[in-house]
C-alpha cells in the first residue's frame, strides 16, 4: 500500500540536530576517487585511524555522540539497507541497537523506494540474507556482517549510535533522489521515536558506567544456522576473575623500565582520549598477576560510558572458524598490533577510584635513556619511531651501526652525541655503554616497492591519458607498502628497480623486478599477493610452494623462530612471538637449502578468521624463510607485514630484513682519512663486504694508487675461495700478505705475469687492467660476460689497448666503468683505492 506523508521541516529541525559532513575526504573529492591522498580507503580505517581524515571524523563522532548515523554508499544491485547480518562485533550493545536499528533501516528503505520510478525494492542483510540449505535448514550463506569496526557506522555503534550504511544500486539521478527521500523518511521515524533512541543510548552508557555484561546480548550471537545464542561463549567469553566479558580495567605502563614501546603506549593514550574514552594515571603502585605497575601507569577503566569503545580497541579479539566468510578482517588488538605492553585486569577492587587521577589532555612522551654518557648508545629496535629515527640519521649522514651479534643483536648503535641531537625528535629507548662489539655500519637503504600501476591510465591501444597517478589511488595494497615503508618507517623509495638496494613489498613482481632478483638484487616478499610470482618465476623450480586460504582470512598467532637470524633478532630479544598475518597463507614447501625463519606453533591463535580445516593446516606451518642460493638473496613471509598500516609490531621484521642487506664495515673501524671523501659510501661498502682492509689501523688511503697485489687480493676476497699461497712468480713469496690472492688469481686465469717470470705485485693497476681482471673474474660465473658495450664515444677511446678492448666493452656496457670527466675514459690512468672501491661496488650491484 502507498500513503502520502507531509513532513514539516521546521518541526524536524526543532526535534533533531543534524550534522552533515559533505566530504570527509577532500583529496578524494578533488581526484574523484574514494581513497585519500595516501591511497587509503577511509572506510576501512575508522578504528585503526592511521589517516588524518578518519582521526578527524572519529573525533567528531566522539564529540557529538549521535543517536543515529547514516553513511551513503554504492553499489549493491539489490539496493542494500543495513543493519548487517551476523556475526556481530561483540562490543556492541546489540540488543539495544536492534530496537530501533531494524525499524529505522526499514523506514529509510521504504522512503527510498516509494518515491522513485527505477527502484522498487530494497534488501536488508539482517532481515533478508538468511537462506535455507539443501535440507531446508536456515543458513547464513553469504553474511554481510558488522564484525569490523573500521567502517564508520560500525565504529559509531561502539558509542551507542544506531548507525548503518546505504548501498545504492547505481550512480544516477534516481539513486540520488532515492537517498533524499530515504533520509527524509528516516528523519521522520527518528523524530517520532527520539525518546526511544536516547533511552537506549543512555542505557548502553549506563551499562558501561556499571560495567554490566548484559545477558540479553548473548542471544544475538547465533551460529551459521541461526541458532540463538549458539556462539555466545565464542564471541563474548568471560574473564575468570570477574565473570564478565569486559575486564575491570586495562593497565598500560608508561615508564621506560616497564614499557617496551613508549611511543605506541602514549599514542594509545591520545587515541583513547580523542575517541571519548576517559583515561587515568595511577597514583600508587599496583601488582597484578605477578607484575608491579608503577605509579604513573595509565589505567583505562571499564566503569565508564565509553567502555565499549575502549574495549573494542584493546581486547585481543576472538577466533572465528565456523562462518563461511567475513566482509573484512575484525582485528583491532592495539596492544599486540602496535606492540605496547598492557594488562587486562579482571580482579575486582584491585584498582580503586582513589588510586586514580584523570588525564584530560594527552601527555607528551619522552625518549627514555639509561646508562653511561659520552660513549655509544644502543637504540632499542622495538618501535616504528626507532626505525624512523635511524633512517633520518642515515639521511643526515650520521654513522649508525646495526648490531649483528650478542645481547643487543637486532638493535642499533650510534654515538652518544648523535643520540642527543635526535632524542627529542623521536620517541625511543636508549642505553648508554662505553663501547659495543659485533656491530656493522649501515647505509640508508633504497627500496623499490612492486605494484606501481603506472603514472597514467592506458587505453586499449597503449596510449596514456587522464590525471597523473590516477591508476594508483585504488591500488590500496601497494599504497599500504608505500605509506608504511616510506612515511612511517622513513625508508627512501625509488621508482626504478635498478636504483634500489632491495625490493620489498606485498604485490607481485613485474618482469624487470624478477630479472633483478635473479641477478642477485635482494628481495623481501610478504603476503599472499607476492607468493604466486615467487613460485612461478623465481623459487618454484627450487622447491618452493605455498597454500593460500583466501585473502580475507587472518590470524594473530604464536610462532617459533627457527634460526639465529638478523631478520627475527629483535623479536627474539624482546620475547615477541606473537605475529599477525592477513591473507591466511602458509608455506607448504621450502626451497632446497633455504633457512627457515619462522613457524607457527600449534597453539590456538588469539584472534582470527579462518575456516576450521584451513586453520588445522595453518598451525604448525612455515611462515618465513630466507634463500641465498643460485646467486639470489630472497626473504619470504607468507603473511602480510604492512596490512592497512595497522600491524606495526611486524615492521621490525621488514626493517631488519632491509637493514641486513646494507651492512658495511665494522662499526668500530674508524678511518680518519675518508670523512667527506667522494668515495666514502663505496669505501665503506667494500670494507663491509670484506674486500678491502685499511692501510693502517686508522687510515684507508683513498687516493693511494691501487697496485696489482691489492687488486688480486680484492678479487680473491670476493671469491671466498681458499688458496695455498703458491704461485709460479719469482717475486711473490709464500708468506707475503698478497700471496693467497696472487696464487688464486693465477690459477683461475684472472691475471698473468710480466713475461719474465715475475708478477710485479707493487706495480700500479691501470683502469684497463682492472677492467680485464674483472672481465676474467666474471667468466668464472655460470653466466658468461657479454662484451656488448661501446666506448667509442669517449674522446680517448683510441688509447684502449687491443688486449683490453673486449674487457672495456664489458665494463662500459655494464656501467661499472665510467668516464673521468671531459668525456675521457682514461684507460691508461692509474686507479686509486677509492676509484677501485666505486668500480667494485657497481660491479657487484650490477
Amino acid at each position: 500500500s502507498v500513503e502520502s506523508y507531509t513532513l514539516d521541516v521546521k518541526e524536524l529541525l526543532n526535534n533533531i540536530i543534524f550534522i552533515v559532513v559533505p566530504s570527509e575526504n577532500a583529496d578524494g573529492r578533488t581526484n574523484n576517487v574514494r581513497q585519500n591522498g595516501n591511497g587509503f580507503d577511509l572506510n576501512r580505517d575508522n578504528m585503526f585511524q592511521t589517516q588524518i581524515e578518519t582521526q578527524n571524523m572519529t573525533k567528531l563522532i566522539a564529540q557529538w555522540n549521535p543517536a543515529t548515523m547514516i553513511e551513503l554508499h554504492g553499489f549493491v544491485s539489490g539496493y542494500q539497507v543495513e543493519p548487517c547480518s551476523p556475526p556481530h562485533e561483540p562490543n556492541f550493545e546489540y540488543d539495544l541497537f536492534a530496537v530501533n536499528g531494524i525499524k529505522s533501516g526499514e523506514a529509510f528503505g521504504i522512503g527510498a523506494i516509494a518515491n522513485n520510478v527505477e527502484f522498487n525494492s530494497y534488501v536488508m542483510p539482517l532481515r533478508d540474507y538468511l537462506v535455507s540449505d539443501e535440507k531446508g535448514n536456515p543458513y547464513w550463506q553469504e553474511p554481510w556482517d558488522d564484525m569490523s569496526t573500521n567502517y564508520t557506522p560500525q565504529y559509531s555503534m561502539l558509542h551507542g549510535t544506531v548507525a548503518f550504511t546505504i548501498e545504492v544500486p547505481a550512480a544516477n539521478q534516481e539513486a540520488t533522489k532515492s537517498l533524499e527521500h530515504g533520509l527524509i523518511h528516516h528523519g521522520a521515524y527518528v523524530m517520532e521515536n527520539k525518546d526511544a533512541f536516547y533511552k537506549n543510548q543512555l542505557t548502553g552508557w549506563a551499562r558501561g558506567i556499571k560495567n554490566i555484561d548484559e545477558p540479553a546480548i548473548r542471544d544475538w550471537y547465533v551460529d551459521v544456522n541461526d541458532n540463538i545464542g549458539a556462539e555466545a561463549d565464542i564471541f563474548r567469553p568471560k574473564y575468570d576473575g570477574n565473570n564478565n566479558f569486559f575486564p575491570e580495567c586495562y593497565i598500560i605502563p608508561l615508564d621506560g623500565k616497564s614499557q617496551s614501546n613508549i611511543e605506541a603506549a602514549y599514542a594509545m593514550q591520545k587515541f583513547l582520549i580523542d575517541n571519548g574514552v576517559k583515561v587515568h594515571s595511577l597514583n600508587t603502585d599496583v601488582t597484578f598477576d605477578g607484575t608491579t605497575y608503577s605509579k604513573g601507569s595509565m589505567v583505562v577503566s571499564m566503569y565508564q560510558a565509553k567502555r565499549n569503545v575502549a574495549n573494542g580497541a584493546l581486547y585481543d579479539g576472538i577466533l572465528i572458524t565456523a562462518w563461511p566468510d567475513l566482509y573484512s578482517e575484525p582485528i583491532t588488538a592495539f596492544g599486540e598490533m602496535r606492540g605496547f605492553d598492557y594488562a587486562a585486569v579482571d580482579t575486582k577492587g584491585l584498582v580503586k577510584d582513589n588510586m586514580l587521577t584523570e588525564i584530560k589532555v594527552p601527555q607528551t612522551a619522552k625518549t627514555h635513556f639509561t646508562g653511561e654518557t659520552g660513549g655509544e648508545v644502543i637504540i632499542d629496535n622495538n618501535s616504528v619511531s626507532a626505525i624512523a629515527m635511524v633512517n633520518k640519521m642515515l639521511s643526515d649522514g650520521i654513522k649508525v651501526g646495526f648490531i649483528t651479534e650478542g645481547t643487543y643483536k637486532g638493535d642499533f648503535v650510534v654515538s652518544y652525541g648523535s643520540f642527543v641531537k635526535y632524542q627529542d625528535k623521536f620517541i625511543v629507548k636508549g642505553t648508554g655503554v662505553k663501547s659495543i662489539a659485533g656491530a656493522q655500519t649501515i647505509k640508508k637503504p633504497s627500496l623499490y616497492i612492486p605494484g606501481f600501476a603506472g603514472d597514467y591510465s592506458v587505453d586499449s591501444e597503449g596510449n596514456e591519458y587522464g590525471v597523473l597517478n590516477y591508476p594508483n589511488y585504488g591500488n590500496t595494497n601497494y599504497n599500504f607498502d608505500m605509506f608504511a615503508y616510506g612515511k612511517q618507517m622513513g625508508f627512501s623509495i625509488v621508482k626504478d628497480v635498478k636504483d634500489a638496494d632491495i625490493i620489498a613489498g606485498n604485490r607481485a613482481l613485474n618482469d624487470d623486478a624478477i630479472k633483478a632478483v635473479k641477478e642477485g638484487k635482494a628481495y623481501l616478499g610478504a603476503g599472499a599477493g607476492a607468493l604466486e610470482k615467487i613460485k612461478t618465476d623465481i623459487l618454484g623450480q627450487y622447491g618452493f610452494d605455498y597454500v593460500s586460504n583466501g585473502t580475507n582470512q587472518d590470524a594473530l598467532y604464536f610462532v617459533t623462530f627457527d634460526s639465529d637470524s638478523l631478520v627475527t633478532a629483535s623479536n627474539v630479544k624482546n620475547n615477541d612471538n606473537l605475529i599477525y598475518s592477513y591473507g591466511g597463507a602458509y608455506i607448504s614447501s621450502v626451497p632446497t637449502n633455504a633457512e627457515i625463519l619462522m613457524t607457527t606453533t600449534k597453539e590456538t591463535p588469539l584472534e582470527g578468521f579462518m575456516m576450521e580445516e584451513n586453520l588445522k593446516n595453518f598451525l604448525g606451518s612455515v611462515q618465513a624463510f630466507s634463500y641465498n642460493e643460485n646467486g639470489m638473496d630472497v626473504t619470504v613471509f607468507a603473511g602480510s607485514l604492512t596490512n592497512k598500516a595497522h600491524q606495526q609490531d611486524e615492521y621490525q621484521l621488514a626493517a631488519n630484513t632491509i637493514f641486513s642487506k646494507v651492512l658495511g664495515a665494522d662499526y668500530n673501524l674508524s678511518f680518519t682519512d675518508i670523512a667527506g671523501h667522494w668515495g666514502y659510501d663505496a669505501i665503506m661498502y667494500s670494507v663491509g663486504k670484506g674486500l678491502y682492509s685499511g692501510t693502517s689501523q686508522s687510515t684507508f688511503s683513498p687516493d693511494l694508487g691501487m697496485n696489482r697485489a691489492m687488486m688480486a687480493t680484492v678479487l680473491y676476497n670476493m671469491s671466498k675461495d681458499v688458496a695455498d699461497g703458491k704461485s709460479s712468480f719469482t717475486d711473490v713469496a709464500e708468506d707475503a700478505w698478497y700471496a693467497n690472492g696472487v696464487s688464486w688469481a693465477e690459477k683461475k686465469g684472472i691475471i698473468t705475469g710480466m713475461g719474465d717470470g715475475t708478477f710485479a705485485p707493487l706495480a700500479p693497476v691501470t683502469r684497463e687492467q682492472a677492467a680485464l681482471m674483472l672481465y676474467n673474474y666474471a667468466k668464472l660465473g655460470e653466466d658468461k660476460p657479454e662484451s656488448s658495450g661501446d666506448y667509442s664515444a669517449f674522446s680517448d677511446s683510441a688509447n684502449v689497448s687491443s688486449w683490453a678492448s673486449e674487457a672495456m666493452k664489458y665494463a662500459v656496457g655494464n656501467k661499472f666503468l665510467s668516464g673521468m670527466g671531459d668525456n675521457a675514459l682514461s684507460p691508461k690512468g692509474e686507479a686509486t683505492r677509492a676509484q677501485m672501491a666505486a668500480i667494485l661496488q657497481r660491479f657487484l650491484e650490477n
